[in-house]
């Protein structure tokens, strides 16, 4: 049966967003409508105990300090696809990247890349040297070692309304860092103007923090 989900925007803009919402839900599959019958694309359903699922969806611009009410029921599972070159696109950004990360952010709407490789290719980890104690840095080198070259493309595909690339870096080559390992995750999301990157981390190093280039 349906589920009434109310979306409250507590920001001072509007934007269309990705929602999570936790439901009763058996199967593999979703849909989500709101208040007129519109479809709202569903990125993600995520089975969880007790018969029930975390389902996410992209909502529309809600007004400011407004809300917005949409139905949750059963539907069929979210096509997948493998894409053939490491490339994603939206209706605003094009990503391009090759085994080792990140190559090219370009913005349609300018015209222009955003982010290009230069000391660091885009969202690329890059370790950074600080000895220290509870109190104060004793080294002030702070020597950065880039980490592209540790790094491999594990996945480019679409699933539903999104793109995404998957990156794996793996550091255990590296003194001190026995079974360090990251996983950047770049994805594109139908109808959101944005790009979304996020980071794993497994850290088992002493003495370094690890960055994101931009």
């Amino acid at each position: 049966s349906d589920l009434a989900v109310s979306v409250v925007n507590v920001t001072g803009f509007a934007a269309p967003q990705i929602v999570s919402v936790e439901v009763p839900l058996r199967g593999k599959g979703a849909r989500v409508v709101d208040a007129a019958g519109q479809h709202m694309a569903v990125t993600a359903v995520e089975p969880l105990s007790g018969g029930r699922a975390r389902v996410s969806f992209v909502a529309p611009a809600i007004a400011p300090l407004s809300s917005a009410t949409f139905r949750c029921r059963p539907g069929p599972a979210l096509r997948r696809q493998v894409l053939r070159t490491p490339r994603i696109e939206s209706a605003r950004f094009r990503i391009t990247a090759d085994e080792h990360g990140v190559k090219e952010v370009y913005d349609k709407r300018l015209c222009r890349a955003l982010l290009a490789p230069g000391a660091y290719r885009p969202f690329e980890l890059v370790l950074e040297e600080d000895e220290g104690s509870p109190w104060a840095t004793i080294k002030p080198s702070m020597e950065r070692f880039p980490l592209a070259g540790l790094t491999k493309l594990v996945a480019a595909r679409r699933c539903g309304p999104q793109q995404s690339l998957r990156f794996e870096t793996d550091m255990n080559r590296l003194a001190n860092h026995n079974g360090a390992r990251a996983w950047t995750t770049v994805t594109l999301t139908d109808g959101i103007e944005r790009v979304d990157v996020a980071t794993e981390v497994e850290w088992r190093a002493c003495n370094m923090r690890l960055r994101v280039a931009m």
